[in-house]
């Protein structure tokens, strides 16, 4: 969010990719999910956002994760 807020868009995108929010590779970190997923809500990047959001739905579903779920689903309306 730094790197966004500091008109470093592209670093932020890549750092947020960077940091498999596609791939799940972070487990239950829902906060840092979440932080991921708003950044890129903010630079406009909303195709990777609805890439991300079907995977992390179903993760947070199948871990009965109420963190996760509101992580994915306040970013699912943007």
């Amino acid at each position: 969010m730094a790197m966004a807020l500091t008109g470093r868009a592209d670093a932020a995108v890549t750092t947020a990719m960077e940091a498999a929010l596609l791939t799940g590779d972070l487990g239950s970190n829902w906060d840092t999910r979440a932080a991921l997923l708003w950044t890129l809500i903010i630079l406009e990047r909303f195709d990777s956002v609805r890439a991300a959001l079907p995977p992390m739905i179903d993760s947070a579903r199948s871990d009965g994760s109420a963190r996760g779920l509101i992580a994915v689903y306040s970013s699912l309306g943007c």
